[in-house]
């Protein structure tokens, strides 16, 4: 009678312990997804911004073609990236989003003394985008912060083993180191 409770009782707090890993790991990756929401919010700002640094640029799209080409593939990367949350694709598309942000900025910079208020407008656009690329970079380590605390718990044990059962994969690394690139090329052709 004495083995039954003593092996009911341990069975109920071997149960209660892997239902507090559980718990644990439901809580870091809620913790990884909320950080990639607060990143997609950053990107689709950033992307509005971009998108009235386009318009800025609007007289210029013929002449300039290849490099509104260029970033018109590189935002359609990002976003494909973006909805299949697929860290990796993430940070080749971030790369390929700044070099053609880079080549688009002295195209604007031309553009700014046709526009009746054009400079003053680039100056806002460079204020905004420095702003969201910030944020990008703030929310990124926020991402990586959680990913690293998610990634710890897989692998050691016992949590390994509940993520295992629950098939919890190891998250990648958000790369956003070059997020003064951008700005920093937009503050050179603002003559900043």
């Amino acid at each position: 009678m004495i083995g039954v409770t003593v092996f009911t009782a341990m069975t109920i707090l071997l149960a209660g312990y892997a239902l507090a890993l559980y718990r644990g790991l439901l809580r870091a990756e809620r913790q990884l997804h909320r950080a990639w929401s607060h990143l997609e919010f950053a990107w689709a700002r950033r992307d509005g911004e971009i998108t009235r640094l386009i318009e800025l640029c609007a007289p210029d799209l013929a002449t300039h073609s290849e490099t509104f080409e260029r970033l018109k593939r590189a935002r359609e990367a990002l976003q494909r990236a973006r909805e299949q949350q697929d860290v990796l694709a993430v940070n080749a598309a971030e790369d390929l989003l700044r070099s053609a942000l880079a080549a688009l900025y002295p195209i604007a910079t031309r553009h700014v003394h046709v526009h009746p208020q054009g400079d003053a407008l680039l100056r806002a656009l460079r204020f905004r985008v420095r702003a969201h690329e910030r944020a990008i970079a703030a929310h990124g380590e926020r991402y990586n912060a959680a990913a690293e605390a998610l990634n710890a718990r897989i692998d050691l044990l016992p949590d390994a083993l509940i993520a295992g059962l629950c098939h919890l994969a190891p998250a990648a690394r958000v790369e956003l180191s070059a997020a003064g690139g951008a700005d920093s090329d937009l503050g050179l052709a603002c003559g900043k």
